[in-house]
């Protein structure tokens, strides 16, 4: 193509005079000093400068025609052409323009050139005009016309259809198509994306042109990075799932292949994606510059997982069908993910599309039967699935699927089914002999048969015969076979490639099935610890673990593995890098579950974590700390360890109470050797109920021949007057149990939710005497969360009598808050919560001036069947002396009590009808420092308000500064954030205010001295009660002062 073809009319007139006496646009900054380096190197842009090492590239200066077209020959291989040229001839050509004189030296020989091929044209005024300016429009229709297209463009659209055709970007072409004057720069940018543009003759770019013309070295090219080959082919993209209306993660670039044998990889452009319905798609994707395109099949699935199974057709498979991939690989293939009920599960097989696990079972299932499989939800699901399989048979003698020739060393034969006596080398015969071999192995899934050859065989065809003792788990033998196969000469060692690699797990595919490697043999150039090494059924891919702390450093190492051998005998020693990926992200908490009877909090992170990492504070709604064993990893049914669940306990091993808890979990750490710490964080619990009922006791009302079984928790009433659900066995010889029914009885459940009423028949043939049952037996009865208990057999040596001795009696009362009081029952007693009314209970505190009872009124009422007491709300804010108007609160029921217990006994005050309340209302500090001044000559003086008097009786001198050791080691002073040394002063509460103080003397009071002047500086009082000897009120209990901290600036 060195003598292209001659074009005609090469430059409208009119594009010429277009480009003169234009403003430059180009001179403002460099954008291609990469792309002009480039071209330098290979020989199409050449600089100012005669020093090699210093070419100038002058990209500032502006672009003139005669440069244009210095330029333009060069990038079409016309330079040197045009320099055979002598300057003689040159001048002759150039003589019919009137300022020929002004076309420089350098340039006069490619100007004539390109006149007498037509490449450019003069004006009509019979001038060339070499230093007038080039616009873009015009060097773009220069280059159009030199690949072929004159005619097929608009000059105003030049440079958009250079884009077009390859040669500059689309956002390249919006900049250059101007009429602006180029600079050297700019000139650059065109001809360099020009390289990539398509001749309209044969499509080739003109950069594989200047390659095959030799007018450029593809190895310089290649050195300069200048793209150059076309791309012939790209990588397979692997399937992608995406869930119904999701977005697929699409791959962004795609390994492409090129002409020349190298490879890189390209951005694709993928169209918008339907995943509206579930079913399979190819998507295309287009990458710039070729024709050629990605493909990828995106299969929508459903978003739940769900499974179904079916039989195998044998009697030792079961089928498990999945609607869409199964989300783990490891838990899906896991046997103890699966429990088939009355077998065991000996191996789970995964299908390559991860939508098949097919069991096999450790015994036959008996021909047509059903079974009931369970699926774990750690397979992908919320929670286990139960689904039965019907009507497993096995009607077919089992076939050979296929036989193998691994080398010369190794014969595989595959059955359609699992088979027995498959390992006896008796039953296996090779042209027309028995086979020589060592002991066969079962694949795990006892389909494949494994022969390692002790005689090896000759390259070639080989006839095998499997003898009909070999038989399917049904009887079926298998029939008459001969299967032929083919040995090929093999004398390639393996070779292999890492499938994956982390720190702890390093997995390796070998080209070919070689022998189980010698642990010995393996090893690694760090200090890493290999725990375990072991080979697949496949024979070809190897797995090889790592200590957690002696694990693969981050920068990665060698594996070896010593006389790696195949089944023709090639060995190797066989070598290879590892980077391994490793984990800088912290575990996160995904979840919980309580188990076992409210017994197990069941926490779940996102990865792995070490069992015994890890800090636990759990707190019930009243903010109460409970004690917590350290936790354990969680174990499931079938005894595999979960390592990325820890389980919390009691300390006492107790069910944890049904309620809300906050959990905070810090310092828990990936299983990893990086050893990535979780971000603290508090969650919330929730424990339901999940403890079955109980009866906690029987009583016997003969008067009523009626008897009461009081359960541990309100029931459902359906189960709890189920006459099924009873059955009672009197005092007789040879006595068995009597199912209860309406006949006999009436079942009532009673008000308070827990106690169900059985009033037996006094006449008649179904009559029965209370006294003479000698047992009663409650099964099935739930709670009301649904636990259901199991059978319960009460003798009637526990039944209680019911006698006034069960009445529920008030022990004591006491005032716990300013608007709360507590009301202890007696031992034995208890109520029915659903009978509890606050205007059941009388509190008054002395008369007023009238003589009128003061009265304090219960608004609300609670009843703790575990603590047995009912908590009282007030309407009135009682004093921290547990007094109200100076004055002690009195107790007393009303005339008709409505509280009562489940054989409606009203409740009454244990021995009184009137007590007082008790003080156990805890002293406090105000919520804020009263006063903080600086007094000269007395030093800086705190006050801090208390809510009631307290007892320092013999702790303080006559001056009210506290002197006992003990008390003021509960003190901490800080003045502008040091500790400093005080004096603690107390003073009761006096019976008026000084109001020229900031202190209310009516209010107890401490008062702190510090020495010196802190005026500006903050100063803060802590107190903290110490577990022994503390500072108490002056009630009878004594009741501890809080803890308390307050800071106030000085004044």
């Amino acid at each position: 193509m060195k003598n292209l073809k001659k074009v005609l009319a090469s430059l409208l007139v009119v594009a010429l005079m277009a480009s003169m006496a234009i403003v430059p646009a180009f001179a403002a900054s460099l954008s291609y000093e990469k792309e002009a380096e480039q071209l330098y190197q290979v020989g199409l842009y050449k600089g100012i400068s005669t020093d090699p090492n210093n070419p100038n590239l002058d990209l500032e200066s502006l672009l003139d025609r005669q440069t244009g077209v210095v330029m333009l020959l060069r990038l079409f291989g016309q330079e040197e052409e045009a320099e055979l040229l002598s300057y003689e001839q040159a001048d002759a050509l150039l003589a019919k323009f009137t300022d020929a004189g002004t076309i420089a030296d350098w340039a006069k020989r490619q100007v004539a050139y390109a006149v007498e091929k037509g490449v450019v044209k003069g004006y009509e005024d019979s001038t060339f005009r070499p230093t007038a300016g080039l616009n873009g429009k015009a060097y773009a229709s220069l280059l159009l016309q030199q690949l072929g297209y004159d005619g097929e463009f608009d000059y105003h659209q030049a440079a958009i259809k250079l884009s077009q055709v390859g040669g500059l970007t689309a956002s390249q072409a919006t900049v250059f198509n101007s009429d602006a004057q180029l600079n050297k720069d700019a000139l650059v940018g065109m001809s360099y994306g020009a390289l990539q543009a398509k001749f309209k003759a044969d499509g080739k770019k003109l950069i594989k042109f200047l390659i095959e013309s030799g007018v450029v070295e593809e190895e310089k090219v290649k050195e300069a990075g200048i793209p150059y080959a076309d791309i012939v082919s790209v990588a397979e993209i692997p399937d992608i799932t995406v869930d119904i209306g999701a977005t697929p993660e699409l791959p962004a670039t795609v390994t492409a292949t090129y002409d020349n044998g190298t490879t890189a990889e390209v951005a694709v452009t993928w169209p918008t994606v339907d995943t509206s319905v579930a079913g399979e798609q190819v998507i295309t994707g287009t990458i710039a510059d070729t024709d050629v395109t990605a493909k990828v099949k995106v299969i929508v699935v459903p978003a739940e997982l769900k499974v179904e199974g079916k039989a195998s057709g044998n009697l030792v498979e079961l089928v498990l069908n999945f609607n869409r991939p199964v989300p783990d690989e490891d838990e899906a293939k896991d046997v103890s993910n699966y429990k088939v009920k009355k077998y065991t599960v000996k191996n789970a097989s995964l299908s390559e599309d991860k939508t098949t696990v097919t069991l096999l079972l450790a015994s036959p299932v008996a021909q047509q039967s059903d079974v009931t499989v369970t699926v774990a939800k750690e397979v992908g699901f919320d929670e286990d699935v139960e689904l039965t399989i019907k009507n497993v048979k096995d009607t077919a003698a089992p076939e050979v699927v296929s036989v193998e020739a691994v080398g010369n060393g190794l014969v595989k034969v595959t059955f359609s089914e699992p088979v027995k006596n498959a390992t006896s080398i008796a039953n296996f015969l090779v042209d027309g002999k028995i086979i020589t071999s060592s002991q066969p192995t079962l694949t795990s899934d006892e389909k494949t048969v494994n022969f390692k050859l002790t005689k090896r065989l000759t390259p070639g065809e080989h006839k095998l015969v499997v003898k009909n003792k070999v038989v399917d788990y049904a009887g079926f033998a298998i029939e008459d076979n001969e299967t032929e196969f083919t040995v090929v000469e093999d004398t390639t060692p393996p070779t292999g490639e890492i499938v994956s690699a982390t720190q702890t797990k390093v997995v390796i595919k070998f080209s070919e099935p070689v022998e189980e490697p010698d642990e010995d043999d393996v090893d690694t150039n760090t200090s890493a610890e290999i725990i375990k090494a072991e080979l697949d059924d496949d024979d070809m891919t190897y797995t090889i673990e790592f200590d957690v702390e002696k694990a693969l450093p981050t920068a990665g190492g060698k594996i070896t593995i010593k006389n790696l051998t195949d089944y023709s005998g090639n060995k190797v020693n066989f070598e290879i890098a590892v980077s391994p990926t490793y984990d800088v992200e912290r575990p996160e908490f995904v979840g919980y579950t309580v188990d076992d009877k409210q017994v197990k909090i069941i926490l779940e992170f996102n990865e792995e974590v070490f069992e015994d990492k890890g800090e636990f504070t759990l707190v019930d709604e009243d903010d109460d700390e409970i004690a917590l064993k350290a936790p354990v990893y969680y174990v499931n049914d079938n005894g595999k360890t979960i390592k990325s669940k820890l389980v919390l306990t009691r300390a006492d091993n107790s069910a944890f109470d049904s309620g809300k808890y906050k959990l905070t979990i810090e310092d828990v750490t990936d299983l990893n050797p990086l050893k990535n710490t979780i971000i603290k964080t508090t969650v919330d619990i929730t424990v339901d109920d999940q403890k079955a009922p109980n009866v906690k006791y029987v009583y016997i009302k003969s008067s009523d021949n009626a008897l009461y079984v009081e359960f541990n928790e309100e029931v459902d009433e359906a189960t709890a007057t189920d006459y099924d659900n009873y059955a009672y066995m009197l005092n007789t010889a040879n006595a068995t149990f009597n199912d209860l029914d309406k006949d006999v009885a009436d079942l009532e459940l009673l008000s308070d939710g827990k106690t169900v009423r059985i009033e037996f028949e006094t006449t008649g043939d179904d009559a029965v005497d209370v006294d003479d049952i000698a047992r009663l037996q409650v099964t099935s009865v739930a709670d009301t969360a649904g636990n259901e208990m199991k059978a319960q057999a009460i003798d009637s040596s526990a039944f209680r009598l019911v006698t006034d001795a069960l009445v529920p009696k008030i022990d004591s009362a006491a005032v716990t808050d300013k608007n709360t009081i507590v009301v202890k029952l007696t031992t034995g007693s208890s109520i029915n919560d659903r009978t509890l009314n606050p205007g059941d209970f009388i509190l008054t505190a002395g008369q007023d001036d009238k003589g009128k009872d003061i009265v304090i009124t219960a608004w609300d009422a609670e009843y703790d069947s575990d603590d047995n007491e009912i908590t009282l709300t007030v309407d009135k804010d009682i004093s921290a002396d547990a007094t109200y108007k100076g004055n002690a609160i009195k107790l007393k029921l009303a005339n008709d009590v409505e509280t009562v217990n489940a054989f409606d006994q009203a409740l009454e005050i244990d021995g009184a009808t009137i007590l007082t309340v008790a003080d156990e209302y805890a002293p406090t500090a105000a919520d804020s420092v009263a006063s903080a001044v600086y007094t000269s000559g007395v030093g800086t003086e705190v006050f801090i308000e208390l809510s009631e008097n307290l007892n320092l009786a013999g702790a303080v001198d006559s001056n009210g500064k506290i002197t006992d050791a003990d008390y003021l080691t509960q003190f901490r002073i800080k003045a502008d954030s040091k500790i400093v040394a005080a004096d603690i002063y107390y003073f009761d509460a006096a019976s008026t205010d000084n109001k020229s103080t900031d202190v209310d003397e009516t209010k107890a009071r401490f008062k702190v001295v510090i020495a010196g002047n802190y005026k500006g500086k903050t100063v803060q009082v802590l107190y903290m009660e110490a577990t022994g000897k503390t500072i108490k009120d002056t009630s009878v209990k004594g009741n501890a002062l809080k803890d308390f901290d307050l800071s106030k600036k000085v004044k």
